[in-house]
């Protein structure tokens, strides 16, 4: 039978009795109970602690709540702040190509051209005195070299077009279109800082984008991240996009074109993003996240190309969704590896390829044509510098390079 406990009155001044008179008799006596009692109360009071007495309320008077009130708002207008910053404008209108199935009665051959862009990294310094004199990059030099591609891509898509259909311009930039400052000596040999270099970039890009819809009327922008620019240190899984500079580039383009037709975009809230041609799939992706890591010895950057992008399309397959082509950068090697094109990139070659021993090459993007009959047709890497040969001069006087 279980004990009712006692009250804390009760069971202090049983307690106080045995400690005052010693013996349970005299104490019971004390108390005008029987000794029977007094042991029934003892054990009570032994096994059944009392109840704690509540903590006091803690109180705050209106200025402190005031203050809590407004340090709540202001870091809540921080973060919206730091969303606009790096998300872009509210109420971005994406459009979509009409770029299904053709019917079959369809005569005339149909096709899409594809710029496919990444790996510009703006706003980083080759110093040609530290590699050779191999190459040299800065923000003038990206500037030429972005345009040299888009008149070199412009001609050979018109070349290849000359008897049939365009029906627009697939135009990707599949990230790392800024050096950022993910590495601490980019941050000191940067030759802008990172939000100087999303500005610039997106006027190159607009620039860029303005020529090719001159020309063919129709582009359909696809925007990825990369790992150059995000804006955390390291990288995270957990909004990715919204924490890159390269989506907020893409998001500024997307507001200064926003008034004309003959543009669209599809921004990737994540890391990929997927366009259907003709009743195919191209995945767009950066290539810093397809499973794999970097070069493997003599084989180079290929062989884990050629893994990632086996993996991605069995992720996608695992959910119903066949992937045709995938597009794709981050390794500035130029592949075309069973169905996958990947970039090199604008700055070429500099410091970090010297240092790992990786063979000299030139900048390079590619440039193709995904028909509708086909799929992907003609395909070039286009080569926007000459191979340099340079010679290593050995001053006589002092032994030093120049």
């Amino acid at each position: 039978m279980t004990q009712k406990p006692l009250s804390p009155e009760l069971r202090a001044q049983t307690l106080e009795a045995m400690a005052r008179h010693k013996t349970q008799v005299a104490a019971a006596a004390a108390l005008g109970i029987s000794r029977s009692t007094l042991q029934a109360r003892l054990r009570t009071a032994q096994t059944v602690a009392p109840a704690a007495p509540p903590p006091p309320a803690e109180r705050h008077d209106s200025t402190f709540w005031r203050k809590k009130f407004a340090d709540a708002d202001r870091e809540r207008g921080e973060l919206h702040a730091l969303v606009r910053e790096l998300g872009g404008i509210d109420g971005l209108t994406i459009g979509a190509p009409s770029w299904g199935p053709l019917p079959a009665s369809a005569g005339q051959s149909h096709a899409v051209g594809i710029m496919h862009t990444s790996d510009w990294h703006l706003g980083e310094k080759v110093a040609p005195k530290e590699i050779n004199g191999w190459n040299a990059y800065d923000t003038t030099i990206a500037a030429d070299r972005a345009q040299r591609y888009t008149e070199a891509a412009i001609q050979k898509l018109q070349e290849w077009s000359a008897t049939t259909a365009l029906d627009g311009v697939l135009y990707t930039m599949a990230g790392d279109d800024i050096s950022g400052d993910i590495h601490e000596e980019l941050r000191i040999t940067n030759e802008l800082t990172s939000l100087e270099q999303v500005q610039i970039a997106a006027g190159i890009r607009v620039a860029s984008l303005a020529r090719v819809a001159d020309v063919f009327g129709r582009v359909h922008v696809v925007a990825v991240p990369g790992n150059h620019g995000r804006s955390t240190i390291k990288p995270t899984a957990k909004k990715y996009a919204a924490l890159s500079y390269d989506i907020l580039i893409a998001r500024l383009v997307a507001r200064e074109l926003a008034g004309d037709a003959r543009f669209s975009f599809q921004i990737a809230d994540g890391s990929d993003a997927v366009i259907e041609i003709y009743g195919r799939n191209v995945l767009v992706l950066h290539g810093d996240k397809i499973g794999t890591g970097g070069g493997k010895g003599f084989a180079g950057p290929e062989l884990p190309i050629l893994r990632g992008v086996h993996k991605t399309r069995q992720q996608y397959a695992s959910v119903g969704t066949k992937i045709d082509l995938v597009l794709g950068g981050h390794y500035h090697t130029s592949a075309n590896i069973r169905g996958a094109l990947f970039n090199g990139s604008l700055v070429g070659y500099n410091e970090y390829a010297a240092a790992i021993r990786a063979p000299m090459d030139v900048p390079r993007q590619w440039v193709a044509m995904y028909r509708a009959r086909w799929g992907l047709s003609e395909r070039l890497d286009l080569q926007l510098e000459t191979p340099p040969k340079p010679r290593i001069r050995v001053m006589a006087a002092t032994g030093a390079v120049a």
